[in-house]
């Protein structure tokens, strides 16, 4: 799922009216609409589909899916400021699940995009003397990026279970010399060393 501009693959019929070209009023009114109102869907009919959603919110939004089937709403909590209670409370905000999704998963994508960047294969003394070539290095160098986010997903898993095993184990120790330390031999030990006061008596 991603944006999409209304010249690259959107539908007429499911493009949003220019904000710059509607009025301050005419926005006010297209707003002030039920969410279900203000939604377009088309999907195309042969395969792979690819479903098109358009919302005016703000703003016109249009975005484009292969994985979503159908333009559904699902509720999400905001942080907002009331002006009634002069501070910020939790308001129950319908949000297309094609855009919460996007909203969600966007940064895998940025990531991506990063260690594209910072572990280039161009520049290497590899031309592309075919058309197929950059294609091949594309997916070579996914399949690798893909694999080091694993591999560090995976570690991060097996050091967070190393260091709650070695807090368990620092856990257990203070709980059985406090067990010692509270035994007879424990107090005998602390009478040798002078370690054992009595409550001063009361005057």
């Amino acid at each position: 799922a991603g944006t999409a501009r209304t010249n690259r693959g959107v539908p007429a019929a499911c493009r949003q009216p220019d904000k710059a070209k509607l009025t301050p009023k005419q926005v006010k009114a297209l707003k002030a609409r039920e969410p279900e109102e203000r939604v377009k869907v088309q999907v195309t009919d042969k395969e792979p589909h690819v479903l098109c959603v358009s919302y005016f919110d703000n703003g016109p939004v249009h975005m484009l899916s292969t994985i979503h089937s159908d333009a559904e709403f699902v509720i999400v909590k905001k942080r907002v400021w009331s002006a009634t209670e002069k501070k910020k409370i939790d308001l129950d905000i319908p949000r297309l699940r094609i855009i919460d999704d996007y909203n969600r998963n966007m940064n895998n994508v940025d990531r991506f995009d990063q260690l594209s960047n910072y572990y280039s294969l161009n520049g290497m003394g590899w031309r592309d003397r075919k058309w197929w070539h950059p294609i091949f290095k594309g997916i070579v160098k996914g399949s690798c990026d893909n694999a080091y986010t694993l591999y560090k997903k995976k570690q991060f898993e097996i050091e967070k279970k190393a260091n709650l095993a070695a807090v368990q184990a620092l856990a257990d120790l203070a709980r059985a010399s406090r067990a010692v330390a509270d035994s007879p031999a424990g107090n005998t030990r602390r009478y040798a060393l002078g370690l054992h006061f009595t409550q001063a008596p009361e005057l």
